[in-house]
Formats: C-alpha cells, structure tokens, sequence
C-alpha cells in the first residue's frame, strides 16, 4: 500500500534540483498502490502529478497537492499471432526509464521504439 508522506521533498525529482516539497507523497511501487493514495481523505480534490525519474520539468515551487512517485519496476514481453501475424507486446512498470525500456527492446530483437 502507498503511505503518504506530508511535505516530501522534490529536489531529486526535477531537472534543475529546484528546492520544493510536495504536500502529500506517494511511493507506488506496485499498481494497486495507485488507487489506494487517490483514495486517501486528505487528497481528495487536490491536484495530482505523477513522477518518474525527474528528468524534463521543473518545478519552481511547492506543489500543493499529490505527487505518485512511480517506482515500480520491472519489463515484460510477449508474443502470440493475430491474424496469422506475429505481434509483440511490451509491458513496463511506471518506474522504468524511457532509455532502459528502448535499451531492452532493442537487446531483445524488438526494435521500434528508438
């Protein structure tokens, strides 16, 4: 379950390590806790932001509301034929980094997203 933090830091979540805190913090490190922080009292109506590495934004002050801190890891892949052709699925954790994913694709014989 994603515990809330108040007042959560945010310096190593964006590009230019800009001092901001957040009022309530999420760790979601499994899908289900996603629904359970936006289920929390406290958040109800605030806005929400969702973070991943923290790479391309900036944030120049408190965010007054809940940031999900994805950090749910994890890559996945599948094939099966549809309409007697082979189609390749790619599933990935919120967490994982946009260059890891491509990284994996295209170590796997999956390229595409590059």
């Amino acid at each position: 379950m994603a515990l809330l933090d108040t007042h959560y830091p945010l310096r190593q979540h964006n590009t230019f390590r800009f001092e901001a805190t957040a009022r309530y913090a999420a760790h979601v490190r499994a899908p289900e806790d996603v629904p359970a922080a936006l289920a929390d009292p406290r958040v109800q109506g605030l806005p929400v932001l969702v973070l991943v590495g923290g790479s391309n934004i900036v944030l120049t002050r408190d965010f007054e509301g809940l940031v999900l801190l994805m950090e749910n890891m994890g890559i996945a892949t599948g094939r099966s034929m549809v309409d007697g052709r082979e189609v390749h699925t790619v599933t990935a954790g919120g967490g994982e980094s946009w260059h890891g994913l491509v990284a994996h694709t295209v170590s796997h014989g999956l390229p595409g997203l590059e």
